[in-house]
């Protein structure tokens, strides 16, 4: 038995703010204190809907769940220190991810592991304050091992939500215990964003490509009467120095935060930044909640958002698009719900983001204290807004379509916390930084209506907000 994690004491502070704080500032302030840790792990997670504002600063990594996927087998494992401490295997015969039976065996998974922290730790009461942060990738292909997931317990979190501060801390001795109070007052200002000179620019794809491989995909929705998928095209942009990532994250969230904003780093991985308008779940105690985006229509300058969303909710196409998907979510959720507790309170709904007008389906529902998060996502992952109908047909023709390993991208990235409430973001709207490069992704749903010169359009205006940072 690893007894590593015995040696650390938890504490908890608590207080309340007039105004929140920044989280890019926070973790400014974090790496001040101790820089080292950012090179384990670091996020800002932020999240605005419906009057509730939530904002995570995490540093450090204490321990950590990880799934690593082979041809056959599906690895599960608790780390500390790399050494693991708890390790699951379950075996599959698929050639696409078998994400319902990954997400169905994480829900015993993180079960042993809450039972091992309570029984080994002197955990806070409210084991809501005890939060994993990270999330899966959309893995479209396996070569050899591939880590599929990984949920990040930190050494710090200082989580805002409204008016109220918790910071919760694991020490292994009370000299590196940090005073909430000193956290807050002092001001740790993030670097400016330099300028960035782009030393190139180029598609995984380039248009001609990309159009011509998409009329071929029409065509076979057409021929062969199925639904909908989704395919992505990426943009790689290497700089002249490699920008300051959590300086270029904290751009990106004043210019397009809007539900989500974020960033991710683990260590010897890429930083993950992203501006998420899409809830893919919400679980507080006994009630979901999911709010799929499908159908888009670009918002610029001289555009009048009423206008562009009488424009959207008219259009046959935007609007099939995002039936499919959101229907497909309500049926999936009424497998899982409570019956008869499952509502789309609003359907189809026009929901701007500044540079584009998104329909917006809103769909909740209610649980037996045994479904946890992890069940709902073996429901509903991966969603029809950025995978497809029928999902095996989808993953094949995205396999082909694609020339690159999404990552990330259309994955999830959030949190869920010891007593299983969650939040879970789509991940859009996103880019990866690697030193100079950044690699921009966007994606659009095809359907048998769908204009290949149209569908290149739309995922420039889905870039819009990573590359809007690019400007001065």
């Amino acid at each position: 038995m690893n007894d590593s994690l015995l040696r650390y004491q938890v504490k908890q502070s608590k207080l309340t703010i007039v105004k929140q704080i920044s989280a890019y500032e926070i973790c400014q302030k974090l790496m001040s204190y101790d820089g080292n840790l950012k090179d384990d792990f670091y996020t800002a997670f932020n999240f605005i809907d419906d009057g509730v504002r939530q904002r995570f600063s995490a540093y450090g990594r204490l321990a950590e769940i990880t799934v690593h996927l082979s041809q056959d087998k599906i690895i599960f494992s608790f780390e500390k220190d790399e050494r693991s401490i708890i390790t699951d295997v379950q075996e599959f015969n698929s050639d696409t991810t078998p994400y319902s039976l990954v997400f169905s065996h994480l829900n015993g998974f993180t079960k042993k592991v809450r039972n091992y922290l309570l029984e080994h730790m002197d955990l806070p009461d409210n084991h809501n304050d005890v939060v994993f942060f990270g999330g899966w990738k959309a893995v479209t292909r396996r070569n050899g091992i591939v880590e599929l997931a990984k949920f990040t317990l930190p050494l710090i979190t200082v989580k805002q939500q409204n008016n109220n501060v918790i910071l919760t801390q694991f020490l292994k001795n009370w000299s590196e215990e940090i005073s909430i109070s000193r956290l807050l007052e002092e001001n740790e200002k993030i670097p400016i964003l330099d300028s960035l000179v782009v030393l190139s620019a180029s598609y995984a794809s380039n248009r001609q490509e990309y159009e011509e491989q998409l009329s071929k995909v029409v065509l076979d929705l057409k021929s062969l009467n199925v639904s909908k998928v989704v395919v992505s095209k990426k943009k790689d942009i290497l700089f002249k120095t490699a920008p300051n990532p959590l300086a270029f994250a904290a751009k990106l969230a004043s210019r397009h935060g809007q539900v989500y904003d974020y960033i991710f780093h683990w260590k010897n991985e890429k930083y993950w930044v992203g501006v998420s308008p899409e809830i893919l779940l919400t679980k507080e105690k006994s009630y979901i909640s999911t709010k799929p985006l499908a159908g888009t229509i670009r918002l610029d300058q001289s555009s009048e958002l009423n206008i562009a969303s009488d424009i959207l909710k008219n259009d046959k196409k935007e609007s099939k698009e995002h039936m499919l998907a959101s229907n497909k979510l309500e049926e999936e959720l009424q497998e899982v719900c409570i019956p008869g507790t499952v509502k789309c309170t609003s359907g189809k709904d026009p929901f701007g983001v500044g540079y584009a007008v998104h329909l917006r389906s809103v769909i909740s529902g209610e649980v037996e204290d045994n479904v946890s998060s992890f069940d709902i996502l073996a429901k509903i992952y991966p969603p029809a807004t950025i995978w497809g109908i029928p999902e095996d047909w989808s993953g094949t023709i995205i396999k082909n379509f694609e020339k690159f390993d999404r990552g990330y991208f259309t994955g999830g990235l959030g949190y869920f916390t010891l007593n299983d409430n969650s939040n879970f973001s789509l991940v859009i709207r996103n880019a990866s930084l690697n030193d100079c490069l950044l690699e921009v992704y966007a994606g659009s749903g095809i359907i048998d209506q769908s204009n290949p010169e149209k569908e290149w359009r739309e995922t420039e205006t889905k870039m819009t907000p990573i590359l809007s940072v690019l400007e001065d």
